[in-house]
């Protein structure tokens, strides 16, 4: 579920990593490389968004190094009714603090801008940035106080959190998760 993500093979509990653990680097390589191709599918193939990409939106199969979306999402505008009408359901999700953290800003209604493939661009930034350092990348103690976080609070490098992790790729992942659209990655290719 959202509270929970699985990189582990056959459900092998050796095999798995909680969000609460740093996800060796070239374990995290092969997820990610997969990951890429997954949306990079979903969205010049499919031509269509995810807009709910969290680490239980994927199943990595470690002895294979295989990477599959395991569904195709709600769409861009995801969270948009949820944030507005249905945000007192929402509320009272189980996990909804974990899942709400992969919200992209233009996503909570709150920023001028549409939501396109960008927002899935955001939200795998996000997981990326979770496995790296092991920590909820956007934290609080309330539903709302984790929304207010995801559009003020900019996530830190990478590399200032965990030593061994490349300062391009800290770069990487930062640009992934620009509060502005228009200053991520236009393609995730």
């Amino acid at each position: 579920g959202p509270a929970w993500f699985e990189l582990g093979a056959r459900g092998d509990t050796s095999t798995s990593t909680s969000p609460s653990e740093q996800v060796p680097l070239t374990l995290f390589f092969d997820f990610a490389i997969g990951a890429c191709d997954c949306l990079e599918l979903l969205h010049y193939g499919l031509k269509t968004i995810h807009g709910e990409i969290r680490g239980d939106a994927f199943h990595f199969n470690r002895a294979t190094g295989g990477v599959k979306l395991i569904n195709t999402g709600n769409g861009a505008r995801a969270f948009d009714n949820a944030l507005g009408e249905g945000w007192s359901a929402l509320s009272r999700e189980v996990g909804v603090k974990m899942k709400l953290q992969f919200i992209a800003p233009e996503q909570t209604g709150r920023m001028p801008t549409e939501p396109d493939s960008r927002t899935d661009i955001y939200a795998l930034g996000v997981l990326f940035w979770i496995m790296l350092v092991g920590k909820p990348a956007f934290t609080g103690n309330t539903p709302v106080e984790v929304v207010q976080n995801v559009l003020g609070k900019q996530l830190p490098p990478v590399s200032a959190k965990r030593m061994d992790v490349p300062d391009a790729l800290s770069a990487v992942i930062l640009k992934m998760t620009r509060k502005q659209l228009n200053e991520r990655y236009h393609t995730i290719t």
